[in-house]
């Protein structure tokens, strides 16, 4: 009988950007541990078990995330090897890969077990190594609309309006000068072809070069099938359309306000600041960096509401800065400059200098290196908002030099000679 708690490890091969260190990712009310790879270890996913949640049940979970992880970043995830045990035991090293940040902000997990299916044999797709394969995985994506044969070709005819990848437009263009149906072709010469054996005269041969050669060809066509598919069918938003609609910067607070209030805002009303169920206390931080003490815990209130946009004052413990937020529902931001934003308060005494070179750390990492800022109420540690990277005026630089002669100053006064430390958190 297995002990009540271990810990299921699987080793990756993927060319999704892995992060360079340790992240956690909730899903579906557990944690997933996103392990880097080293000069002798293995990119590894880790999930801890249990008596309630058992070592298959690891290995779905971590499949399935794999699945959701392959569709949002467009990018094989293969699991090559794994281990389980009473203790978290690394694994050997495996392939190389692109390195990433480990933020997979667009993770979709839809309820329907078809749905599920789909991103599974869409992963398989994009990770089997062998191309007659990867055409057979795109094509069950298909078939789990449609149990015929025929009923799939006209699927195909229906839906061919709906591919935009450049490349597989002009492989249809190709196919259609030589075929006069596009589905049958597929159907036949790819599906069939891949599926069977017995008729000789139309199968692929995996030693026939010039087999693989077309197969490879029509892969672009299969593959923007299977995603129209999965978009149109299954309703799982692609990570393109995820981005564009920019619906994440401001998720927390949408679920905060609720539908009515956020149609409210959104239709232009001057809502009473009194209506905006705003925490009264909450974090500014930045995305991979340490916390600023100065910008935790900050009294958190509604300014106005107009024009779709909820105007957020944050004030510190110590009132000397002050932050105005700007959740932009109508454009769906979350706004903020840090030129024109952050007011403070320095009289020149030390206590005001110690909070001046808090602001100074956080302003080079948001200004002088395109930060990320975020909103959590500090309450519950939940992420309510975050913006885009910061992207300066045009023209405009961070002025090292003077900021520089700032903070040595500003040192000097606060009787803290030491710089403080650029630690990412």
């Amino acid at each position: 009988m297995l002990p009540a708690k271990g810990y299921r490890t699987v080793a990756i091969d993927t060319q999704i950007p892995w992060p360079s260190t340790e992240r956690v990712i909730n899903f579906r009310g557990r944690e997933v541990h996103l392990l880097p790879g080293s000069d002798t270890l293995s990119r590894m996913i880790r999930v801890e078990t249990s008596t309630d949640f058992t070592q298959p049940d690891a290995d779905r979970l971590i499949f399935e995330f794999l699945s959701a992880l392959a569709w949002a970043e467009q990018a094989e995830a293969v699991t090559t090897f794994g281990n389980w045990c009473t203790a978290p035991l690394n694994l050997g090293k495996g392939p190389m890969g692109m390195i990433g940040d480990g933020h997979f902000d667009y993770l979709p997990d839809p309820p329907d077990p078809k749905a599920k299916l789909a991103l599974a044999l869409y992963r398989e797709g994009l990770s089997v190594n062998l191309t007659p394969y990867q055409f057979l995985g795109f094509f069950k994506i298909i078939n789990i609309i449609c149990d015929k044969g025929k009923d799939q070709k006209q699927w195909i005819r229906n839906n061919l309006q709906y591919v935009t990848d450049k490349d597989a437009l002009a492989r249809i263009a190709a196919i259609q000068r030589n075929e006069p149906d596009v589905a049958d072709y597929l159907y036949i010469s790819g599906r069939c072809a891949v599926a069977h054996a017995f008729d000789q005269a139309n199968v692929v041969n995996p030693d026939d070069p010039a087999d693989l050669i077309r197969l490879s060809e029509d892969l672009p066509v299969i593959r923007e099938l299977a995603r129209v598919a999965i978009e149109r069918k299954f309703g799982i938003k692609s990570e393109r359309d995820f981005h564009r609609e920019h619906l994440y910067e401001l998720e927390g607070f949408r679920a905060l306000f609720g539908v009515a209030l956020i149609g409210r805002i959104k239709a232009g009303e001057e809502v009473p600041p009194g209506d905006v169920p705003i925490p009264s206390v909450l974090s500014l931080r930045l995305r991979d960096r340490s916390r600023i003490e100065l910008f935790e815990s900050m009294s958190a209130a509604t300014a106005w509401v107009r024009k779709g946009c909820v105007c957020v004052r944050l004030e510190s413990k110590c009132r000397r800065i002050e932050v105005l937020v700007g959740l932009n529902f109508a454009g769906e931001s979350l706004v903020c400059e840090p030129l024109t934003d952050v007011q403070y308060h320095d009289d020149g005494t030390p206590e005001a200098a110690k909070m001046m070179l808090q602001w100074a750390q956080i302003h080079r990492w948001w200004f002088g290196s395109n930060g990320t800022i975020e909103l959590w109420d500090t309450a519950t540690g939940t992420l309510l908002a975050r913006a885009q990277p910061y992207m300066p005026p045009v023209n405009s630089r961070f002025p090292h030099d003077e900021f520089d002669k700032m903070e040595s100053e500003l040192r000097a006064r606060a009787g803290s000679p030491d710089p403080p430390k650029d630690a990412h958190g």
